[in-house]
């Protein structure tokens, strides 16, 4: 199982295996828990800030075009097969 969560406020917290697509809605046995608890939400934004955002990288508004419209070919062809199994997946 792969998880994921998310945190609001320090306050609300989302934790489960459910990703935000029609597949896990319908198809995958995924869920989520999301709580109110600031202890438990203020430790995973800890977790996340000190671990997890060390692998990130920030994402320019010209490289997020760039994602939608891609300019080179062979990746613009892999972008459209994906489209078309994009209901599946």
């Amino acid at each position: 199982m792969h998880s994921k969560f998310a945190v609001f406020d320090r306050q609300y917290a989302l934790v489960g295996s459910f990703n935000l697509d029609p597949r896990s809605a319908r198809l995958n046995s995924e869920s989520a828990v999301v709580f109110e608890n600031t202890k438990l939400a203020g430790r995973l934004a800890d977790i996340m800030l000190s671990r997890d955002l060390g692998y990130s990288k920030r994402i320019s508004e010209a490289a997020a075009e760039t994602f939608e419209a891609p300019q080179d070919a062979i990746y613009r062809f892999r972008k459209s097969l994906g489209d078309v199994f994009e209901k599946e997946l």
